[in-house]
């Protein structure tokens, strides 16, 4: 496993709170001497740049493919390949590119082993859906539910909700307007209120015939709940 340790965390990580300008200055210095073979600057770039980067994952990778190993695949590219980067100004584009290429190579890995394994003349059985129950079966559900939505729709919605980006830093980091970034997060939303609407009415059955099910939580708001940290996925972006 690829252990990113910060010797020196106090001296030379990214100031909380410092302005935009200072902490952009900042972060292309660590660029450049990470890339210089500073493994104190690289650990810091990882360290300041991981949990948005397990959020970026959680919107792109098949919820069967554990996070944590992506995670180290990221971390890996990041030593293999920060010398490839042009401009240290580019580095959060890259890296989210990195997390996006990772999570998607997972995806065709796993449909290919599913192909494989697939049984003649019929489909994989189907697995019963896990019952838990309380605040951190609910936030895991939730999340796993924001992270079904398309991709378009579940990286910003996740950016924001989890890592608390602002519309500006969503659209600057995907490239987009920041109109196109606020639509996306009202839809996804809104998609997201619905499939939990659906989950608690499918549910309903189940708990009606006497069977363990959750419980059903109100809708209200599904940012407040994403920002749980509770939940084995939720617990990596802590």
């Amino acid at each position: 496993m690829i252990a990113l340790v910060d010797p020196h965390p106090a001296t030379i990580s990214l100031r909380a709170g410092a302005p935009a300008s200072c902490v952009g200055a900042e972060r292309c210095e660590l660029v450049a001497r990470a890339r210089g073979g500073d493994g104190a600057a690289l650990a810091a770039l990882w360290e300041s740049h991981r949990r948005w980067v397990a959020v970026v994952l959680i919107a792109h990778k098949p919820a069967e493919v554990d996070l944590e190993d992506l995670m180290q695949e990221v971390a890996a590219a990041l030593v293999a390949h920060l010398s490839d980067l042009r401009d240290e100004r580019g580095f959060r584009g890259w890296l989210r590119i990195v997390a996006v290429n990772v999570a998607r190579a997972a995806a065709r890995s796993l449909s290919l082993r599913r192909t494989e394994r697939l049984p003649v003349g019929g489909d994989e059985p189907c697995t019963p859906p896990r019952c838990e129950s309380g605040p951190i079966g609910e936030a895991e559900r939730l999340l796993e539910l924001a992270a079904g939505l398309p991709c378009e729709y579940a990286e910003p919605l996740l950016l924001k909700s989890l890592r608390a980006m602002t519309c500006r830093q969503i659209a600057t980091m995907l490239e987009l307007p920041e109109t196109t970034v606020e639509t996306r997060i009202t839809r996804g939303r809104r998609m997201l209120r619905e499939r939990a609407a659906a989950a608690a009415a499918r549910a309903a059955p189940l708990r009606s015939a006497g069977q363990e099910g959750p419980e059903p939580a109100p809708l209200g708001s599904a940012q407040t709940r994403l920002q749980s940290p509770a939940g084995p996925r939720a617990a990596a972006l802590a």
